[in-house]
């Protein structure tokens, strides 16, 4: 004889709410928001970066983990409510002389268009973190954000590509040879994966790059990291010069493509 029995399955667990407010930094280089969801013991922050271009957002979380030395890419993947997962690679590492560990993930701005509108977004790096957190007033932060943005790009005197700008002449440099065979990441060279990174950097009156943003993802964690890693260490350009002769800021964007030959 046959005996049908029901199983009462667990209930799904309820998105971690935020412990904060969302904050965001109007800072000299870059735009930055941080909500905090977890307590003084258990940090957990999410941390989205607004580029100057549009193009890509930089999502970071950030947690207490591990300390580890050494930077890892992983298997990642985002779901903001009930939307199609969004698979990509994640970049975790671990500050100098910190005790957290960061995940970063960098997204086409047009992924991002649904967050708005969604309750909570599930994101996940292989078995090293996988948190689903919940999303509120979104709306207003990207307002906020918008308006960080547009300072940040007349502060820098920064036009829309390919529009020239009112300086006299702008920042310029020989980027060839900048990036070495020897640089490419060699997870990256296992996994036989290539890609185009665009950037785009924030030149001072100094000539050196005091920040270097995605404005196109390569859709591989680690190439992109290497790409602003590389170029913040080693260029150093001819400053812009302005309307009134004198070295200005200014705003450069850049392509690089890694290639496995």
């Amino acid at each position: 004889m046959a005996i049908a029995a029901t199983v009462p399955q667990p209930a799904a667990a309820a998105p971690r709410e935020p412990t904060g407010k969302w904050m965001v930094d109007f800072g000299e280089t870059q735009c930055i928001a941080q909500r905090s969801y977890g307590t003084p013991d258990k940090p957990l922050t999410l941390m989205p970066k607004a580029p100057e271009t549009g193009g890509v957002l930089q999502l970071f979380v950030i947690r207490k983990g591990a300390v580890r030395s050494f930077a890892e890419q992983l298997d990642g993947r985002l779901r903001a409510g009930n939307a199609p997962a969004k698979q990509l690679t994640a970049l975790a590492y671990t500050p100098p002389k910190q005790r957290f560990r960061v995940f970063l993930y960098n997204l086409p701005r047009a992924d991002v268009a649904a967050w708005p509108t969604s309750t909570s977004l599930d994101v996940r790096a292989e078995a090293s973190l996988r948190e689903e957190l919940a999303l509120t007033g979104l709306h207003p932060l990207l307002k906020i954000m918008d308006e960080c943005v547009a300072d940040l790009r007349s502060h820098w005197n920064y036009t829309r590509e390919g529009v020239p700008s009112n300086h006299r002449q702008s920042a310029m440099g020989d980027l060839t040879g900048l990036i070495r065979s020897e640089d490419y990441p060699a997870i990256n060279i296992r996994n036989n994966q290539t890609g185009r990174v665009k950037v785009v950097l924030l030149v001072g009156a100094d000539g050196k790059v005091a920040d270097c943003s995605l404005t196109e993802t390569s859709g591989v964690a680690a190439l992109d990291a290497q790409t602003c890693v590389l170029i913040k260490d080693r260029a150093k350009l001819r400053p812009a010069i302005g309307a009134d002769g004198r070295p200005a800021r200014d705003v450069v964007v850049q392509a690089v493509h890694w290639l496995i030959r």
